[in-house]
């Protein structure tokens, strides 16, 4: 069921539909607060002048290279998992022959 949220960036709300469940939709929101609030934090630190557009871009891009190791390190425990599984049959096989 498709549902209406709000997240609140840079003191602008913002609405988004999703058909997400509240607690699934209210992680999305937190997490790209919480990316936001690291990439203002980082630059504030540094005394460095930087856009929205520019923190929210930065944040995304944060996001994204967290999500793609995230995919590949799941691919690589799935290899994992497959070539033990297999080792795993051919010892019960020749076990069992």
């Amino acid at each position: 069921m498709e549902q209406l949220i709000k997240i609140t960036l840079f003191g602008q709300t913002f609405r988004l539909n999703t058909d997400l469940d509240s607690i699934k939709a209210q992680e999305v929101v937190d997490s790209l607060v919480r990316e936001v609030n690291l990439v203002q934090k980082h630059y504030k630190k540094d005394s460095q002048q930087i856009t929205s557009i520019a923190m929210l871009i930065l944040a995304a891009l944060n996001v994204v290279k967290e999500n793609l190791e995230i995919k590949k390190n799941n691919k690589d425990a799935f290899r994992e998992l497959q070539n033990r599984s297999a080792n795993i049959i051919h010892f019960l096989d020749s076990i069992v022959s």
